[in-house]
């Protein structure tokens, strides 16, 4: 094969292969499976997305030793970036169930009449928008940071 069409078939067949990635997305312990190596029964299976040309292509589950290979990590990073995930993923479930606390509902509810009349809240207002916090809080099992043990 003459250089020029050697060059010419070359590119093609590298324009013509997708290019995958493989990213991060999380972690979950619904699958014990890894896809990758076939080991079975794992403690946590790592979650990563399936990036073909730069269009998401589903997700594919790997346990972490074959996640950190797929990434170029190392097995503590993987694993780090598991927990700050997972701590993340738990921080906003109890923030949506603070938000959706009836008490706070009506919080929101009453700012948002006030702010349609041009009215500022009142001292009494902030006092009950206090209680409320200070009433889902305890509901929900949320201790204040602020508080000292």
């Amino acid at each position: 094969m003459p250089p020029a069409l050697a060059a010419v078939v070359s590119t093609a067949e590298r324009i013509a292969k997708p290019r995958e990635e493989l990213q991060f997305a999380g972690v979950t312990d619904e699958r014990t499976q890894c896809e990758r190596c076939g080991r079975i029964e794992l403690k946590r299976t790592v979650v990563l997305r399936r990036v073909i040309d730069g269009e998401p292509s589903g997700f594919v589950y790997f346990g972490v030793d074959c996640a950190a290979e797929a990434l170029g990590r190392t097995r503590k990073g993987v694993l780090e970036e598991a927990m700050r995930a997972e701590l993340e993923r738990r921080i906003a479930v109890r923030r949506a169930e603070f938000e959706a606390h009836p008490a706070i509902v009506a919080v929101r509810r009453e700012d948002a009449r006030l702010e349609g009349l041009g009215r500022a809240p009142s001292k009494r207002h902030r006092e009950w928008a206090l209680e409320a916090r200070a009433r889902a809080m305890t509901d929900l099992g949320i201790t204040d940071p602020k508080e000292k043990r």
